[in-house]
Formats: structure tokens, C-alpha cells, sequence
């Protein structure tokens, strides 16, 4: 039987020439998946600080989201955004005399960090 246990039975051979997982088996697959995101965490416990904000905010999106589509139909909009996910990341050393509008101005020419495509 292929558990957690025994790491599913991969084939490491198979995972290398042929398969993706090395894991026979879509049962399979689909528990080791689910079972390797490891266990679901009581989010009502933590404790979140003012530098969590993105993190409050695309839990707050996603949820939206996912309510909208079960009950009102609703897809959500960013899948068919995906222009707007080609950011990378990057840095800027700046002078501690300028405050944080002039350095996005200085830095993106635009004071909230936006930027045009370059395509």
C-alpha cells in the first residue's frame, strides 16, 4: 500500500524518464498532495502585526472570491488578469534623507510603485 509512510513507492526512475511524481496511482497522487501540505492550522490563533497586511489582504480576496463563486456564480476576475501578475521583484537603495513618496517617485516615477509593460 503506498502511504506517507513509505513515500508513496516512488519511483525515482519513473519520476526521471517518464512521470512527473513517480507515484502510481491518481488516488495516490491526489493523498500525497493533500497529506504533504501538511496539517490545517487554526488561523483564528495567530497573531498578525501591521507587516502581515498582503497577507490579511489576499486572505480576505481569496475568501471573497470563493463565497461569490458558490453563491452567487460568480468567477473570479484575477485568472483572466494575468497581465497584471508579470511582477518581479527587485531593490533601491535610497537616501534616508528622502521620505517613502519620493523614493517610489525616484524610483518608478510614479509615487504608489506602479509601472507600464515593457511589451
Amino acid at each position: 500500500i503506498r502511504n506517507r509512510g513509505n513515500d508513496y513507492l516512488i519511483d525515482r526512475e519513473d519520476q526521471r524518464n517518464s512521470t512527473f511524481t513517480g507515484i502510481k496511482g491518481l488516488a495516490e497522487q491526489d493523498l500525497m498532495i493533500q497529506e504533504s501540505q501538511g496539517f490545517v492550522v487554526d488561523r483564528t490563533k495567530e497573531e498578525l502585526t501591521a507587516t502581515d497586511a498582503a497577507v490579511v489582504r489576499f486572505r480576505r480576496t481569496v475568501m471573497s472570491a470563493a463565497l461569490s463563486l458558490a453563491n452567487e456564480c460568480l468567477e473570479p476576475a484575477a485568472p483572466w488578469q494575468h497581465e497584471n501578475y508579470r511582477v518581479r521583484p527587485g531593490s533601491w537603495i535610497a537616501s534616508s534623507k528622502l521620505d517613502l513618496n519620493a523614493v517610489m517617485l525616484e524610483r518608478f516615477k510614479n509615487s504608489l510603485g506602479r509601472v507600464k509593460s515593457q511589451e
